[in-house]
């Protein structure tokens, strides 16, 4: 599955701006914690969605 180019970096660019204001408002380490959770959100919806569609 190809992700397209501008979509990569619109995504990408969201969740920079949000892990962003999280460090301006919050720290380091609430921005890091918060990135560590979308990774594992991703990753479980992701194993969720290819063992359902089998």
């Amino acid at each position: 599955m190809r992700c397209p180019t501008p979509l990569f970096l619109l995504l990408n660019g969201v969740f920079g701006l949000v892990f962003g204001w999280l460090y301006r408002k919050l720290g380091i380490q609430y921005a890091m914690i918060a990135h560590a959770m979308t990774h594992m959100c991703c990753d479980a919806l992701f194993f969720i969605f290819m063992f359902l569609s089998k």
